[in-house]
């Protein structure tokens, strides 16, 4: 159950990020001719848990991985004929379609974290508060992103939105967090979804109007 209003602007959000076959070039001064796929192997080689037979790609930290799409359905309230009405809209970073020199890493989180630091939407993620929140930042720091507005926190949790207080705040919904208890395990996940009458609201609203790429939220 929601403590607040749902938000005029909601963004249900996903990353997808991939190890950093160039920031391991650097790292292990590998030669200019070395595969992205050769660069990734010394990654997981290099990680504690790696085992060529029962662990080969081993979860790496997030520094030393690369975010190569954000996909983002919004959901926001809007006025037609007079009426005020829900319309959905499928977005995705970087744009579709898109040539492969398009994936900008550094350019997707800038133009992502400008869009939380200017409109302010509630976010609504999936263990988003342990691994997509937390790349979004590492690897932000990595690129040198600029995003003023959206590191914004309050001083006290019900003096505004904080996006880096899930626990606290509902500018950022974890679904994990809030099925499980904060467990993490997609078993505990699950329980009780039924008995949450919030997420239903959020996601199937009386009168809307779906739509993929309408009216994308644009800079």
């Amino acid at each position: 159950m929601l403590k607040s209003p749902i938000h005029d602007l909601v963004l249900f959000f996903d990353l997808e990020w991939v190890p950093d076959a160039r920031g391991a070039m650097r790292l292990f001064e590998l030669a200019d001719d070395t595969t992205e796929v050769e660069a990734m192997q010394r990654l997981w080689e290099h990680c504690p848990q790696y085992n060529a037979e029962t662990n080969p790609r081993p979860f790496l930290k997030y520094m030393f991985s690369r975010v190569v799409s954000i996909a983002f359905l919004s959901r926001k309230m809007v006025f037609r004929d007079g009426e005020k009405t829900v319309e959905f809209s499928l977005n995705s970073l970087p744009k579709l379609p898109f040539a492969e020199e398009d994936v900008d890493e550094a350019a997707i989180i800038d133009r992502f974290l400008y869009i939380l630091g200017d409109r302010c939407p509630q976010l609504v993620g999936y263990n988003s508060a342990e691994s997509d929140l937390q790349v979004l930042i590492q690897r932000g720091m990595i690129n040198e992103v600029h995003a003023p507005d959206f590191c914004k926190r309050p001083n006290k949790p019900w003096e505004g939105p904080d996006y880096f207080d899930s626990r606290n705040s509902e500018a950022h919904l974890d679904i994990l967090k809030r099925f499980s208890g904060g467990a993490m395990s997609d078993t505990n996940a699950y329980a009780g979804v039924n008995d949450a009458p919030a997420i239903p609201e959020i996601a199937r609203p009386r009168n809307s109007q779906a739509s993929v790429g309408a009216k994308p939220i644009t800079r």
